[in-house]
């Protein structure tokens, strides 16, 4: 029997086949559209960033909450930088937003890595005040994994967060999928 995915078999082993083949249709519970097995889960997460509180990037595996969302109230150099970061006041939108990036994560089977961008052309005073900014980013860093765990994402889904270089500032997600590299 050709079973429309390429595969040709006796007909005894297709039925077991058409449960598993990754190209059978699949009614996606949120549209009612039919899609490929394959596809379903980046199909779902589409239907997830559709409500405006994250973007996920699939050929990067990065994931953000909107700026507006997510923002931290600024600090001013001499703060302690190990005290807890304060995050802006977004209402119930930070707790959506973290609940979409659970599902995200539940979605895809990924690991989350919180990356908190630095920007390169920063001008610090001295070698204390970039030290001082380093421990910011990082503890802020480390306040969005402790909010995504508090959402209900498993410990060993969530990765140790890392600070990069970069053009730009920012927080961003990295999710690692399972079997991708």
């Amino acid at each position: 029997a050709n079973l429309g995915c390429g595969q040709i078999m006796l007909e005894y082993e297709s039925f077991q086949h058409k449960h598993v083949c990754a190209f059978r249709s699949l009614e996606c519970p949120e549209c009612r559209r039919q899609v490929a097995a394959r596809d379903m889960a980046n199909h779902r997460v589409s239907h997830v960033c559709s409500a405006g509180r994250v973007t996920y990037d699939k050929d990067n595996h990065s994931l953000q909450i909107k700026p507006h969302i997510l923002h931290f109230l600024p600090c001013k150099y001499g703060i302690d930088p190990s005290s807890t970061p304060t995050l802006a006041d977004a209402g119930d939108e930070l707790v959506k937003a973290l609940l979409d990036v659970k599902t995200i994560q539940l979605l895809l089977g990924a690991d989350v890595e919180v990356i908190k961008h630095r920007n390169v052309s920063r001008l610090f005073l001295d070698e204390q005040h970039q030290s001082w900014w380093y421990n910011l980013s990082l503890n802020r860093a480390h306040e969005v994994v402790e909010r995504l765990r508090q959402a209900g994402i498993p410990e060993e889904n969530l990765l140790s967060p890392r600070i990069v270089t970069s053009e730009h500032e920012g927080l961003a997600m990295q999710l690692r999928v399972t079997g991708v590299s």
